[in-house]
């Protein structure tokens, strides 16, 4: 089994723990995700993750408030915030948190398959989900979608390559994440997503992810991405609010 396999089969096992939010403790959310990478310049998604998979622990002291809070110094347009517990160390606490400490839009950054993760995403406070093509089936990904539009939020789906490019523009999708990363064996392409970001309608947002290590890397990107979600570099740096504000200044 791949990574990713292990993954949703541990989620799978996870969910049924999770309860079902009832509507009374659910609010629209009155952040819109979408709108901060509508401006002519190259909008960011600074990620708070404290590991991963592949590069293993990240940071030591993991405090995603602080965090959160230089990346708002920064002038980070959105945040995400991992929430898997057992293979990225996050928490939805994390999420709850942050949502608390800064006044931006932040994505849940999770593996969705079930709708009682998104209601509970929305309860810590999300503005947007992840959904992740690669794992869910078309009839999941149109159930899905709509609970989390139906809660106000928005729901960035995730392609990696053109067979899923095929199937995400059957969704009409707001906001797309063109993913540099095969989540099957972690390999690394950075160009995937300058490839693929033409295939999608002008009033379709689309943004790279992953494959950042730098800020002139994003020099080279075309007119057509919108923004870029960096994770691992960013949580990395040194001066975190100066990577963002270099990263704006370099497309």
């Amino acid at each position: 089994m791949t990574i990713l396999g292990d993954i949703i089969a541990n989620k799978r096992v996870e969910v049924e723990r999770i309860p079902f939010i009832e509507d009374a403790a659910l609010v629209n959310s009155t952040n819109n995700f979408i709108t901060p990478f509508l401006q002519d310049y190259l909008g960011v998604i600074a990620e708070l993750k404290s590991r991963s998979p592949s590069a293993g622990v990240i940071v030591q002291g993991y405090n995603p408030i602080s965090i959160a809070r230089e990346y708002v110094v920064g002038g980070a347009d959105a945040l995400s915030v991992l929430t898997d517990q057992l293979f990225f160390n996050g928490h939805i606490d994390h999420l709850r948190d942050v949502q608390r400490a800064v006044d931006v839009p932040i994505l849940c950054k999770d593996f969705f398959i079930d709708v009682k993760q998104v209601r509970l995403a929305r309860s810590a406070g999300a503005d947007a989900c992840l959904l992740m093509m690669s794992v869910l089936s078309d009839e999941e990904l149109v159930e899905l979608k709509q609970a989390i539009e139906s809660l106000g939020m928005a729901a960035l789906i995730e392609v990696q390559n053109i067979t899923e490019v095929e199937r995400a523009l059957k969704l009409s999708p707001k906001i797309i994440g063109i993913n540099n990363r095969d989540l099957k064996d972690f390999s690394m392409n950075t160009k995937n997503s300058v490839q693929l970001c033409d295939q999608f309608p002008e009033d379709v947002c689309v943004i790279s992810a992953s494959g950042v290590q730098q800020p002139g890397d994003v020099v080279s990107y075309p007119d057509r991405i919108n923004g870029v979600l960096i994770g691992t570099a960013l949580m990395q740096a040194e001066n975190k609010a100066a990577f963002i504000k270099e990263i704006q200044g370099s497309a």
